[in-house]
């Protein structure tokens, strides 16, 4: 996996859902949730936390909490006709993030991605800020994993 930088020169947006409340294991609820929504190519799932609710820190560098926590919002692609106003989206703004990107493996991986991701940006010294975001994609045939944070490198 690789750390990339993401200039997102147009908004993404998702209309929000209230997830299910899992029934089993909720470390694996993201990726349950999302399961049925990622039927098709191109339908997305959306996750977003606060970095506090995600990260514990230790002397050797940050670790996801297990479980874990229920996001603060969740959305699915938005479909033609949606009749969802502007405000009531979930929207990533034009920005510059940090992200990096893995295919979906099982249904563990989407905690896999989550920590090498805090882990990989503790180690390099690159700097975060505001919400995280896992994005669920499916693209030919496969469910990429994206985890992504607003960049708070200046310029």
């Amino acid at each position: 996996m690789e750390l990339y930088t993401l200039r997102l020169g147009a908004p993404l947006s998702w209309v929000p859902v209230t997830p299910p409340l899992p029934d089993a294991d909720p470390d694996n609820a993201p990726t349950g949730i999302a399961l049925p929504v990622l039927a098709q190519d191109g339908e997305e799932a959306i996750f977003i936390w606060t970095m506090d609710q995600l990260v514990a820190h230790s002397e050797d560098g940050p670790h996801l909490c297990r479980p874990l926590p229920l996001p603060l919002q969740t959305g699915i692609s938005e479909k033609p006709g949606d009749a969802t106003p502007e405000t009531g989206k979930i929207v990533l703004p034009v920005g510059s993030y940090l992200f990096c990107q893995e295919r979906l493996i099982d249904i563990t991986s989407t905690g896999q991605t989550l920590e090498w991701f805090f882990r990989e940006t503790w180690w390099t010294g690159a700097k975060c800020k505001g919400s995280v975001f896992l994005r669920l994609i499916r693209e030919d045939g496969k469910t990429a994993v994206q985890v992504i944070m607003e960049s708070a490198k200046e310029g």
